[in-house]
């Protein structure tokens, strides 16, 4: 009997440590996952609070489209001058540009080439033939409401993209460029062949463009 008893309270021993051993495993663990919670947390409330965001999420560096534009230009030949407005105004064969700027996107006017008065009886057959040319160019030709004098502008604009990994951006802006050049040259042809077929023209010179400073 007091064998029996023996064994039993040996078992008893040996059950009590190897359930100590496992309360304190279990409790080790706890503590464990508990600190590598609270890292979390530390680290993610540091990257909102201004700490150095995972690579990936960083922004990429924005295109520096005025510089590849006042560096093109130069290369072609022009010396553009960047205004304090971020606009750039260049001259490209005897004609005034100015050039703006919104990221990779370029507008790039040609202003005030032309005029016209509003009273003039060749309007109509003018605004006819710009109409003509901006359906068929991309280079747009802008009539502006008259000014106080009653006269009536002429601009020329142009929208494209401009970027570095563009291949030959020297040779696609000369071509741009030019476009202002051949853009002027088809209103003059459209009004000179409307004003030919027409019965009732009102100049006494049907062939004569009366724009002012058409080049």
């Amino acid at each position: 009997m007091d064998e029996m008893l023996l064994i039993l309270m040996a078992l008893m021993v040996v059950l009590a440590i190897i359930c100590g051993f496992i309360i304190c495993e279990f409790i080790t663990e706890r503590r464990n996952a508990r600190s590598a919670l609270e890292r979390s947390r530390r680290a993610k409330a540091s990257g909102r609070s201004g700490g150095t965001p995972p690579a990936e999420s960083q922004e990429k560096p924005k295109p520096d489209t005025v510089g590849l534009m006042l560096r093109t230009l130069r290369a072609i030949g022009c010396q553009p001058e960047l205004q304090d407005d971020g606009e750039v105004e260049v001259k490209y064969q005897g004609e005034n540009f100015v050039v703006i700027f919104g990221g990779v996107e370029v507008r790039i006017w040609d202003p005030g080439w032309s005029q016209i008065r509003s009273d003039d009886p060749d309007l109509p057959q003018v605004r006819e033939a710009v109409n003509k040319t901006n359906f068929s160019y991309g280079t747009t030709v802008v009539m502006t409401a008259p000014d106080k004098d009653g006269m009536i502008w002429f601009h020329t604009r142009r929208d494209f993209l401009f970027h570095e990994s563009f291949p030959d951006n020297e040779g696609f802006l000369k071509n741009v460029l030019e476009s202002f050049f051949r853009t002027k040259e088809e209103v003059r042809g459209n009004f000179t062949e409307m004003r030919r077929n027409s019965t009732d023209a009102a100049s006494p010179h049907p062939d004569m463009v009366r724009f002012t400073n058409l080049n």
